[in-house]
């Protein structure tokens, strides 16, 4: 079983509320569940947060809405904590059962992205799969990685990790106010023409 997780809190240091800002003409989470809700390769997927309104919002295009606990969604809580614990409220903790780790803070990556990390994470046979920018720098869009190995090394970048390139200009990960202006000027009708949203 694929599942997609998507790590979807309300709070943020940098940028308050940023999950439900808009950008482009919707909350940025949105982004990130139309890419969830059409990619095939996925059995299924779930929002993780602690915000009614996030869940409620990623239901409607189909995923799983799961709230995560106080503790794991504070400023200090881990994104492999909260993945495990998603999978776990799923049920989906056995042999084989494979996580798609999905941040709204990358919301230019498309479902090529996914599908091309999965069929590396296959074709390499490596304990997990991290996309990365043209600096060869993680970007936070997608990680392939086994329910199994993420509990067994509590990272998402264990021994023998594989690179899932992606262009920069689906690469931005937003954290601050000037990855929110690249974001914009990103989605500028001129700079997503081959990009299928």
């Amino acid at each position: 079983m694929i599942t997609g997780v998507v790590l979807a809190r309300a709070g943020s240091k940098r940028l308050p509320g940023k999950n439900l800002k808009p950008l482009g003409g919707k909350p940025l989470v949105e982004w990130t569940f139309d890419v969830a809700s059409r990619c095939k390769r996925l059995d299924e997927w779930v929002i993780t947060s602690d915000s009614e309104e996030i869940l409620v919002l990623g239901e409607s295009y189909g995923g799983l809405g799961i709230m995560r606990p106080e503790e794991l969604a504070a400023d200090t809580a881990r994104s492999e904590d909260a993945a495990l614990h998603a999978m776990e409220q799923m049920g989906r903790t056995g042999e084989g059962e494979l996580i798609v780790l999905l941040q709204p803070t990358s919301p230019l990556r498309s479902t090529y992205d996914i599908e091309g990390a999965l069929s590396l994470y296959r074709r390499k046979g490596v304990p997990a799969v991290v996309s990365v920018g043209t600096e060869r720098r993680p970007n936070g869009a997608v990680y392939v990685i086994s329910y199994e190995t993420l509990n067994a090394h509590g990272t998402f970048y264990p021994p023998g990790w594989a690179r899932y390139d992606m262009p920069q200009y689906r690469s931005v990960d937003i954290d601050d106010l000037e990855d929110w202006r690249e974001a914009e000027r990103l989605l500028e009708p001129q700079m997503v023409l081959d990009w299928d949203g």
